[in-house]
């Protein structure tokens, strides 16, 4: 359909719009005069039309504001920018034009601090954040070295990286190890700093709502830590010595990127429940064994350990993954189900179950197998009650990370052995398997990236035929001993890599075509 006059012009000053920045007062609040602001409703979407969502706007920086003490207003009008739309308007004769004008003499609100906003303003003393704004920039405060009062309202959802870095320590409100803002009420509100990085256990204030970007980034010494009940998200990234972490009650909803680089997490507290998961009854009658992930969405959850008022006591051969058979139907399936996604409206594929229930009208069986292979995929990590006793070798073949807090499993360097008998069930992306390990179970690195290093340890003395599996052929592990102790270990005598021993190597042997 063709495209009105009135929208060309719409575009080409919402283009405008994108590219200036614009100033303005608010006369409301004292203080609060020739900030610069930009109006993050405004969208220009291709094919599309002109929109204005939720009249908000962001605070872009200080404008030629010349004072110290800075209040940031909850409002903002774009009266001189609705005058030069209404001009434009009349002088093309344009009725839809004129209309879309008023718009501007709404009051836009103000919901975002930008990234560096503030950065460097030196003059800066004190500084008011409205209860509209959820959202504080990177590095938006950042050097204002003379900064000593800021409020920051209960709105506030997120803080981004170094928003507040290079400002004094007075500034903030300690408790025990970390550094807060806030306000009046809540002076804990948001965690900004931890204060020593080699204490290996941290105590958030009670109070505390939000932790800033980064705020345990690389904190390498942090064994344990438990998170106030209103702290539902934040990241332990590169925490390389966490061993156990304690989420509030309720918590409904975890991502495995929070830990990434845990290596030695071994225990989650209050981890979600799966609800949905499908069981089978033992054949001693009396425990169950857990088959698939069913109805269950979450990508991280913990195995209850009752199912039905009964132990739930093993892990089934692919509950977590699936054989290699059908990896062809998950591939041509994955392409049918992308070309019915792109011939779908964006509002119709927001609608995910919608979607799924059309997909599988269209291809019924290998639909609903493309979507139970999909959900197993999608699982990061996997929390182990006490009561599970057995877990197949390939349960967990696409798993990504595992927690464990189960004696008869332990998680060591990210790998996860089986205590009675050493054997490692899965490797880690880290690279060295732990000393010790006796055995190496199938389809232990199946898991792992093909650039990781991998040593094995001496310790080892069986192989299973198909531990190597899904390794290319010209993949090199390391073994810390000599070619006649690699020589020793019971192991298959097809499908190893390349073996780098203490004195010499040993040539790949390749798996039958």
């Amino acid at each position: 359909m063709k495209q009105s006059k009135a929208f060309t012009w719409i575009v080409r000053i919402c283009a405008l719009l994108a590219c200036v920045t614009l100033s303005g007062c608010a006369p409301e609040e004292e203080g609060a005069q020739n900030l610069e602001f930009y109006p993050t409703g405004i969208q220009i979407i291709v094919g599309g039309d002109f929109e204005i969502r939720s009249y908000e706007c962001e605070v872009l920086g200080i404008g030629s504001f010349e004072g110290s003490d800075l209040i940031i207003p909850t409002a903002h009008t774009f009266d001189d920018m609705a005058e030069e739309i209404l001009k434009t308007a009349k002088e093309k004769g344009d009725s839809e034009l004129e209309e879309k004008a008023k718009d501007f003499y709404k009051k836009f609100k103000v919901v975002r601090i930008a990234d560096e906003a503030f950065k460097g303003c030196t003059q800066l003393t004190s500084v008011k954040i409205p209860d509209s704004v959820t959202y504080v920039g990177a590095s938006a405060f950042e050097g204002c070295s003379n900064l000593q009062s800021v409020i920051l309202p209960d709105s506030v959802e997120s803080i981004a990286g170094n928003a507040f870095d290079g400002c004094p320590e007075s500034l903030f409100t300690e408790y025990e190890n970390g550094m807060y803002l806030g306000n009046d009420k809540n002076p804990y509100l948001v965690l900004m700093r931890v204060k020593d990085k080699t204490a290996d256990t941290f105590s958030i204030h009670p109070d505390t709502r939000q932790l800033a970007a980064g705020v345990f980034e690389d904190y390498v010494a942090l064994t344990r830590i438990s998170l106030p009940q209103n702290i539902t998200s934040f990241s332990f990234s590169g925490c390389t010595a966490l061993e156990e972490l304690v989420l509030p009650q309720g918590i409904t909803e975890v991502e495995a990127s929070w830990f990434e680089g845990c290596i030695n997490l071994k225990n989650i507290v209050n981890m979600p429940q799966a609800q949905g998961l499908t069981y089978e009854l033992n054949s001693d009658g009396a425990s169950y064994s857990v088959t698939g992930m069913g109805t269950c969405t979450l990508t991280c959850f913990a195995i209850p350990s009752e199912y039905q008022g009964i132990p739930v006591t093993r892990i089934a051969e692919y509950a977590f993954c699936y054989p290699p058979e059908q990896e062809e139907i998950y591939a041509n399936m994955s392409k049918s189900y992308r070309s019915l996604l792109k011939n779908q409206s964006s509002e119709d594929r927001k609608d995910t179950e919608k979607m799924k229930a059309m997909f599988i009208d269209s291809y019924g069986d290998e639909a609903r197998l493309f979507f139970d292979i999909k959900s197993k995929l999608d699982v990061d990590m996997i929390s182990l009650p006490d009561s599970i006793e057995y877990i197949e070798p390939n349960a967990l073949l696409k798993l990504n990370v595992l927690v464990q807090t189960n004696s008869h499993y332990r998680f060591e360097n990210g790998c996860l052995i089986e205590n009675g008998t050493n054997a490692l069930l899965m490797a880690s992306n880290q690279g060295n398997i732990p000393a010790g390990v006796v055995r190496i179970e199938n389809y232990a690195f199946s898991n792992c990236e093909m650039d990781s290093e991998y040593t094995i340890p001496n310790s080892v003395t069986y192989i299973a035929d198909n531990a190597f599996y899904g390794w290319y052929s010209d993949s090199v592990f390391a073994f810390d001993g000599t070619v006649e102790q690699w020589n020793a270990i019971q192991k298959p005598d097809r499908g190893i890599p390349q073996i780098v021993c203490s004195d010499g190597i040993v040539e790949a042997i390749k798996s039958e075509e």
